[in-house]
């Protein structure tokens, strides 16, 4: 009778205990939102040539599908693209400008409680330029670049998600190579880009 009485309150005990640990939530969780921000181009140089930062902007949506911490965030935003390349033996410049949409894939981890949330991130980015404006100083500007349609970076980042508010702060890698006027050095497009988000819903 002792041993039955002992089982039971054992029984009760565990009982209790699973029932005091949080279940994972195991479905995916779906949320949608909208994002806007400022960038700034940095482009390394060499030999001859010298390059200078400008701030640009980006503006668009987002959406997350994260399962136990872990998420995948499909991204789509219009950005511009601005900065200054010289060449430094003759003085000519190239001010220019490049709008079009990118398209992240980033795959991240979320952490946090209580409507406070931190989260890394990183993946692919894929550039379509829409418009590619550089001044031309002169008949021939070795500054000029031979900007392609199609571009491919790779973003590392991070933010805060404080309810339905986010802050990102991201480090964007030029991988596609780009040439001046007389091929003779190239650049990439190196990017930071700072944005607030809003959640707009969640499931």
């Amino acid at each position: 009778m002792k041993k039955l009485i002992y089982l039971t309150i054992m029984s009760l005990g565990v009982a209790t205990l699973v029932q005091a640990q949080p279940t994972p939530q195991l479905l995916p969780q779906i949320s949608v939102g909208i994002k806007g921000g400022a960038n700034l181009t940095a482009l390394p140089t060499q030999d001859r040539f010298d390059a200078e930062g400008r701030t640009g902007y980006l503006v668009g949506v987002w959406t997350r599908v994260g399962v136990v911490g872990w998420f995948i965030q499909p991204e789509l935003y219009f950005s511009s693209k601005n900065a200054k390349f010289i060449d430094k033996n003759t003085g000519a410049e190239n001010k220019f400008r490049v709008n079009g949409l990118d398209l992240p894939i980033l795959v991240g981890r979320r952490f946090g409680d209580n409507g406070l949330y931190g989260r890394i991130n990183t993946g692919p980015v894929l550039s379509f330029a829409t418009r590619n404006k550089q001044t031309q100083d002169g008949p021939y500007n070795p500054a000029m670049l031979k900007i392609k349609s199609q571009g491919l970076q790779w973003q590392f980042g991070g933010g805060i998600d404080i309810s339905r508010l986010s802050i990102d702060l991201r480090y964007e890698l030029g991988l596609n190579k780009i040439k001046n006027g007389n091929e003779s050095s190239n650049t990439r497009f190196n990017n930071f880009n700072v944005a607030l988000a809003y959640r707009i819903f969640s499931t």
